[in-house]
């Protein structure tokens, strides 16, 4: 294919280091070309999202948190890593780097329209709709999450539509989003 063509290309100059980020499958997608794991032998480590199940990894995940809130444009810090914001957005993004960025950037684009001094719950709340699984009427930044729908066992999430973002959560609708942000 194209993609591994070029790969092996830039595998060849020696001059640079290549990461790959995706699923497993993707991984083994590469793996199984004889001239890519000979020209390297495709080392890689696999990183999990955070979990919530431990005090260690509720730790870290709020040091995430509180990482991103460090970050953010406002002229005060939002709270993220609250206990009971940090829950919220685990609900939400599962420990996922990448949903939890999502779900921040967005939640910003909204206070920053409002000229908010920080991310508020209401922020929140208003970017979760956007993102949610259609029908479900359960908000984790309005309701409380002891009533949160209960996870499906591992391997049968029907819900799984709310890993994937809507349209609106999209990288064609980030430049809509940047615009609103005044970006």
């Amino acid at each position: 294919s194209f993609v591994r063509d070029a790969l092996r290309k830039i595998v060849d100059l020696g001059t640079l280091n290549v990461m790959c980020v995706g699923l497993e499958s993707s991984y083994r997608l590469l793996a199984n070309d004889k001239q890519l794991t000979g020209r390297g032998g495709l080392p890689y480590r696999n990183i999990q999202p955070y979990e919530w199940d431990s005090v260690e990894g509720r730790l870290l995940f709020r040091k995430l948190c509180d990482a991103f809130d460090a970050m953010l444009p406002f002229s005060e810090r939002s709270g993220l890593a609250r206990l009971d914001m940090a829950q919220r957005l685990y609900w939400v993004t599962h420990g996922n780097i990448g949903r939890l960025k999502d779900i921040i950037y967005y939640a910003g684009c909204m206070a920053l329209n409002d000229a908010a001094p920080s991310l508020e719950l209401q922020h929140f709340s208003s970017a979760y709709e956007r993102r949610k699984e259609r029908g479900s009427s359960f908000n984790p930044f309005t309701h409380d999450l002891s009533q949160a729908p209960k996870p499906a066992p591992e391997g049968h999430d029907t819900n799984a539509s709310r890993h994937r973002p809507s349209p609106s959560f999209s990288k064609t609708a980030r430049g809509t989003a940047d615009a609103y942000a005044g970006r």
